[in-house]
This record gives C-alpha cells, structure tokens and sequence, in this order.
C-alpha cells in the first residue's frame, strides 16, 4: 500500500507495512485458531465417457468433457424431469407442454423414396484362389440417409447425394 504523505499525496518509492505481534503462543492461537491445510481439489471424470471433464454442469452439477456428454446429461435429466417432476409446479408444467410440443416437431417425416437401398452385387470369381470359395459382395452405392439432428422442413426433400457425418 502507498504510504500517504502529509499533504494527502502520495509518496513515491516508500511503502508502508503492518507487523502483528504477540506476546505468547496462546494468544496468538485465540485470535488465529489453527487450519487445515486446504484440499486440493479431486480430479473429477466425466460420467459418460470416463474421460477426465473439463466443464461442469450448473444444474445437474455433474463433470463432463464434451458438448455431446453434456447434451447426453441433459437429455437424462429431461427424461427425469418429465418421469418424476412437480407436475403441480407452473414451472414444470410449462416446460412440459413446451418438451411435448419441441418433441412432437424434432421428428423427422420420412418418405419412403428418400432412402436409397445399397445394392449388393456379387463380383465374378478370380482366377486366382481365394481362402473362400463364396463371393464377396461389393457396395455399388452409399445410403442417403438424412442425420437425425437436422430439422427438416414441412416438405420432403429429396437428397440425391450421400450425407457427410457431422462433427461433434
């Protein structure tokens, strides 16, 4: 701390210190009882993945080490919410409703013409000899199957192309 000078300013190069002194063990142990020295924190893991977690929910104040971890806890406190929560509660009442109706528009209208079945064909037999006798068959085509995650519109989209994996 800055020592003031008489003036009220401050002056520079000078610092001031206050020192405690006791006369005797026991006052010292009246006035500062003796701690424990501080714990050092456990190495929490999350509960999913069993990797060490980073990041800690606050409302279910569980660990976990990724976002997909986290939207897993949360969809299992969701699930426990809407099993055994206060039905009675305005609160959880209303987020029920809004849960039934986010619930009911997150599923994925499928026509069946969206989905395009791998065909299997069976290549000729080698000339040179194989282990097995039977035929390997090979894909000629990849499904084009839409991700779940994705909210489609009221219409059916047709994709013609094979969809990449999102990456989480």
């Amino acid at each position: 701390m800055p020592l003031l000078g008489d003036d009220g300013h401050t002056v520079e190069g000078r610092y001031e210190r206050t020192f405690v002194t006791f006369s005797d063990e026991e006052t010292m142990a009246s006035v500062l009882p003796p701690s424990e020295p501080p714990k050092h924190p456990r190495r929490q893991f999350c509960p999913i993945t069993r990797l060490p977690a980073r990041f800690l929910d606050p409302v279910t104040q569980l660990p976990y080490c990724n976002v997909v971890a986290f939207r897993v806890l949360r969809e299992a406190y969701y699930q426990q919410l809407e099993a055994r929560g206060d039905r009675g509660s305005v609160d959880v009442a209303a987020w029920l409703a809004h849960r039934q109706t986010s619930k009911t528009s997150q599923n994925i209208k499928m026509d069946p013409s969206m989905i395009q079945i791998t065909k299997v064909r069976e290549e000729p037999e080698k000339s040179v000899p194989t282990e097995s006798t039977a035929p390997v068959p090979a894909l000629t085509s990849l499904p084009t199957i839409p991700l779940a995650r994705i909210p489609l519109p009221e219409e059916v989209i047709p994709l013609t192309s094979p969809t990449k994996p999102m990456i989480m």
